[in-house]
């Protein structure tokens, strides 16, 4: 099998040494002959660690950039650039056009809808690092074809990636499971509390890692791209989420957002006035599962599915169905009507908790 990967960023190459591992031929494309050379010198070494399949590299400004693609007959394109959604758009248009419209033309993209991007496109979003989480979120739209619906899931599993299906209404679910976590995360920065102390109390047995970690992770960037792209597709209450975007904004785009733990550096210490209480009194615990329950209720996942995305990407320490099974469901009802009482946020309303402890 053959595979381009459009991009020469940290997720290009993460995709491009994975499906190698799992004997696929990759050809990396970027649109500037100079960033593939350094991405080149940057990889060549790793790829050629791997014998189960060979590497190329291509810049698309050379003259005889589309023979050089259709020579290495592709199976399947993934695009893997930054969240810029013209530039997806460009590159999706010259490559479906070199391709053809038999070559399924996927997008790695956290934040835009691959209608957006091109009526040709699938999403295909990965999980970094690619060879830990073992995931993919594969997201059809209304012109997805038949074919598509059946062989990218098929294509997923032959690669040993578990899928995870969805369509528009419930795109990026993953991600968005974490939005109230994260706000909620900023909420506690803004009131005063110290980067290490949110972070720690951010974690809990569904998730090993704490929001300050998780964002920074991500890159505040993408997250706020993602974020506001979040809000205006799913028309998510500003409100609710103000606190995030303004955080995010503040640091999107500057230094402090370029330079390494933006978060840690910007909000490093505590103010006096501030008192974060005891971890086990926080709503991130409770906040999580009623989200998930919520999504669960909207068909958005299986119970398996949240199973499989705490243990493989959230590397929780039980399983959500577990923990719905021997967890006090009326603690956390108490704390997010606490919560939703005293700062009116509407991701708090325990609601789909409180519905399944009546069930």
């Amino acid at each position: 099998m053959n595979c381009i990967i459009a991009g020469t960023g940290k997720m290009a190459l993460n995709i491009g040494l994975f499906y190698m591992k799992e004997g696929v031929n990759v050809l990396w494309i970027s649109r500037s002959r100079d960033r593939i050379q350094e991405f080149k010198k940057k990889t060549s070494r790793k790829a050629g660690q791997i014998f189960a399949a060979r590497a190329e590299y291509l810049s698309m400004d050379e003259p005889d950039c589309a023979l050089k693609i259709k020579s290495f007959n592709p199976d399947l394109i993934i695009e893997s650039t930054a969240e810029d959604l013209y530039q997806k758009q460009r590159t999706a248009e010259i490559l479906t056009a070199i391709a053809g419209k038999d070559v399924p033309y996927l997008s790695n993209s956290s934040s835009f809808f691959p209608s957006d991007i091109h009526l040709e496109c699938t999403g295909f979003h990965f999980f970094y690092p690619v060879e830990l989480t073992g995931m993919v979120e594969i997201i059809f739209h209304d012109a997805s074809k038949n074919t598509a619906r059946t062989f990218l899931p098929e294509h997923a599993r032959s690669v040993n990636l578990t899928p995870v299906l969805q369509e528009a209404n419930s795109a990026f679910s993953i991600n968005r499971l974490l939005l109230p976590l994260q706000a909620e995360a900023f909420r506690l920065l803004a009131d005063g509390g110290s980067s290490e102390r949110v972070n720690e109390i951010s974690a809990h047995k569904l998730c090993n890692f704490g929001q300050i970690y998780l964002m920074e992770s991500i890159g505040i960037n993408t997250l706020f791209k993602a974020v506001t792209n979040y809000i205006k597709k799913f028309k998510l209450p500003a409100d609710d989420y103000k606190i995030l975007v303004d955080g995010l904004s503040g640091l999107a785009g500057t230094n402090a957002g370029a330079c390494q733990n933006p978060i840690q550096r910007h909000f490093k210490t505590a103010s006096a006035e501030c008192d974060i209480q005891d971890k086990t009194e926080e709503a991130f615990f409770p906040l999580f599962v009623n989200n998930c329950v919520n999504f669960i209720n909207q068909k958005y996942f299986t119970m398996h599915t949240v199973d499989a995305v705490c243990k493989n990407i959230f590397f929780a320490d039980l399983k959500f169905s577990e923990v719905l099974a021997g967890e006090d469901l009326g603690m956390m009802i108490r704390v997010l009507s606490r919560m939703y009482e005293k700062t009116g946020l509407t991701y708090f309303n325990p609601e789909p908790v409180r519905n399944f402890a009546k069930m």
